[in-house]
């Protein structure tokens, strides 16, 4: 008598086991909800549509290119919260948030071109003119370092060398005022104190200057 009741819950147990795991196949098996996500990533400037724009949503497999018409589109988007991720050579870095719902989400995009000038085999990024002339202590330790534009905020005084480049390519890169610039590259020591490089613009004559000089500023980066 009790082989059978033993019996009888045996299989009573793996009956409810077996549903169970069916339900859990089951559950499984359910499709994920999902959405688009789609938009348009135009100049900042221009408000033209931009081509060629990398958009990628972090952290999954969806990744394209804008058309000539600027338009981006992802498909069968998993419900969630994401980063959007829009870059292009030469442009401003943009990252912004997008929630997916089981619909069509739009989410547009600004960049802005950025200034650059080729040098020993990398392209530079190059900041707005800084707005004022500054010591070299607080340009370096700072400004350039508090620094944050066009989405990125790694930038640096230029050495001596990229700022001559600079100097070379100012009517392409634009907005250099006819004042002295202040280089990164470390000159001599004098009898009043030590001097760095820097570059008149309006006739591209190298001086030395003391830390304690108030000279202009334009950080860069590189960009590759």
């Amino acid at each position: 008598m009790q082989k059978k009741t033993k019996r009888k819950k045996n299989i009573i147990t793996l009956v409810v086991l077996t549903l169970t795991l069916m339900t859990l196949g089951a559950s499984c098996q359910k499709k994920q909800e999902t959405g688009t996500l789609y938009g348009i990533i135009t100049d900042k400037v221009t408000g033209e549509p931009v081509k060629g724009v990398n958009v990628e949503l972090l952290s999954t497999d969806h990744k394209t290119q804008t058309g000539a018409d600027g338009w981006y589109k992802f498909t069968e988007v998993n419900i969630g919260e994401y980063e959007l991720q829009v870059t292009k050579q030469g442009y401003s870095f943009v990252k912004s948030q997008v929630s997916v719902q089981n619909n069509s989400v739009r989410s547009d995009a600004q960049i802005e071109f950025v200034p650059t000038f080729q040098y020993n085999g990398h392209t530079y990024m190059v900041a707005p003119d800084a707005g004022g002339a500054m010591i070299l202590t607080y340009a370096h330790y700072s400004y350039c370092q508090e620094l944050t534009v066009y989405g990125y905020s790694d930038w640096r005084l230029p050495t001596k060398d990229e700022l001559q480049q600079m100097y070379i390519d100012k009517d392409k890169i634009g907005g250099f005022l006819d004042k002295v610039y202040w280089s990164s590259t470390y000159s001599r020591r004098a009898s009043s104190g030590d001097l760095y490089y820097c570059i008149l613009f309006s006739t591209g004559d190298v001086l030395e200057g003391l830390p304690s000089s108030f000279l202009h500023v334009r950080p860069i980066r590189i960009e590759n």
